[in-house]
C-alpha cells in the first residue's frame, strides 16, 4: 500500500475512534497539522514522517522510531516517548509540558526554541543537539548526555542536572540560575562556560 493510502487509512480509523496503532509502519507519512491526540504509536516506525504542527497531546510513542522526522511546532504536551529513537529529528519550536523523554536517543536533533518545561529526560542522549534558546525549566535531566550540544541561551531554571554530561557543549549565555544538583566540574567540561549565567553562590564556586 502506498504511503498516501496508509496515511488516509490510519486517519479514517482514528476518526472512527480507534487509538491503537502500536507497531505500525508509517515511515515517511504526512500528518502535518493533523489531530492525533491520545493515539498509541508505541513501537511504530515514523522515521522521516512529517508531524509538523500536529496535535499529539497525550500520545504514547514509547520505543517509536522518529529518526529524521519533522515534529517542528507540534504539540507534545503529556506525550510519552520513553526509549524512542529521535536521531536527527527536527523538533524546533515544539511545545512540551510534562513530556516523558527518558532513555530517548535525540542525538544530532534540532530542539531550538522549544519549550520542554517540567519534562522527564532521565538518561536521555542529547549528543550534538541544537538546543539553543530551548527552555528546560523544571525538567529532570539527571544523567543526560549533552556532549557537544549547542546550549546557547538555553534555560535551566529549577532543572535537575545531577550527573549531566556537558563535555564540549556550548554553554554561551545559557541560564543556569536556579539549576539543581549542578557542580563546577560539570560546567567546566563545557565550552564558553564563563559566558553563561549562574547564581552568585555558584559563581564563587566557579571562581569567576
Amino acid at each position: 500500500m502506498a504511503e498516501e493510502d496508509i496515511s488516509h487509512a490510519v486517519l479514517d480509523r482514528y476518526r472512527a475512534g480507534d487509538r491503537d496503532f502500536r507497531g505500525i509502519n508509517l515511515r515517511g507519512c504526512f500528518y502535518a497539522g493533523v489531530d492525533l491526540s491520545n493515539i498509541d504509536l508505541s513501537g511504530a516506525n515514523l522515521a522521516f514522517a512529517n508531524l509538523s504542527n500536529a496535535n499529539l497531546i497525550g500520545a504514547i510513542l514509547d520505543k517509536a522510531d522518529l529518526s529524521g522526522t519533522d515534529v517542528q511546532g507540534a504539540n507534545l504536551i503529556g506525550v510519552s516517548l520513553v526509549g524512542a529513537r529521535l536521531i536527527a529529528t527536527r523538533m524546533s519550536h515544539a511545545k512540551m509540558l510534562a513530556t516523558n523523554l527518558s532513555l530517548t536517543n535525540m542525538s544530532s536533533g534540532n530542539l531550538s526554541g522549544s519549550s520542554m518545561v517540567f519534562s522527564q529526560f532521565t538518561d536521555a542522549k542529547l549528543m550534538g543537539v541544537d538546543a539553543s534558546h530551548t527552555n528546560f525549566g523544571g525538567a529532570d535531566m539527571s544523567r543526560v548526555d549533552f556532549r557537544s550540544a549547542n546550549l546557547r541561551m538555553a534555560g535551566f531554571l529549577h532543572t535537575n542536572l545531577e550527573d549531566a554530561n556537558f563535555s564540549k557543549a556550548n554553554l554561551e549565555e545559557a541560564n543556569f540560575r536556579g539549576a539543581l544538583n549542578l557542580t563546577p566540574k560539570q560546567i567546566k567540561a563545557g565550552i564558553n562556560w564563563q559566558k553563561a549565567y549562574y547564581d552568585p553562590e555558584f559563581r564563587e564556586l566557579l571562581q569567576i
